[in-house]
């Protein structure tokens, strides 16, 4: 981002602009950076659209609504150095302002359902002899039920870890 706004205001001291038309032009370009990180999937005729329109705002007078900072030449030199260094690296400029969830999936591979029993008739017999009370049938039937979600759950279970990234929907 400061390489950028950087490059610009040697771009407006090149062009030896007063400081209303470097503070113009400056706003508009991060106006048009916050509308490129504002959605994460590329749409580049829009941003440029966008970027267009602000910028031929500033190129009519026609208060409230625009008003005459730029004249012709000064258009064409914002539209060139605006094309060469913000839409060329366009990609990149997206990928880097874009905000970005880190979303990570871990589990357990479970070969089949008769693992799955043989693994908790093995964790019940080594907390059976802890026990000492008995089990009512209600909770025998409440751990027949977790034990079953448990089998649904652990089918669905596709690999041990995953590891994405996915952009954030505003």
């Amino acid at each position: 981002m400061v390489e950028v706004f950087y490059k610009a205001v040697c771009f407006c001291q090149k062009q030896e602009w007063d400081d209303l038309k470097t503070s113009t032009y400056l706003s508009i370009l991060h106006d048009l950076l916050l509308h490129i990180s504002a959605n994460a999937y590329m749409k580049l005729d829009a941003d440029y659209d966008y970027f267009k329109r602000q910028v031929l705002k500033h190129a009519i007078d026609r208060p409230p609504w625009s008003i005459l900072v730029f004249d012709r030449q000064d258009i064409e030199s914002i539209w060139h150095f605006t094309v060469e260094s913000v839409f060329r690296y366009y990609d990149m400029y997206k990928h880097v302002l874009t905000d970005w969830l880190d979303v990570s999936f871990e589990g357990y591979m479970v070969h089949s359902a008769q693992e799955m029993d043989r693994q908790v008739a093995i964790h019940q017999e080594e907390h059976q002899e802890e026990e000492e009370e008995e089990w009512s049938e209600e909770q025998l039937q409440t751990l027949q039920e977790l034990v079953n979600e448990i089998h649904a759950l652990a089918e669905q279970v596709v690999s041990t870890s995953d590891h994405l990234l996915v952009p954030k929907v505003q």
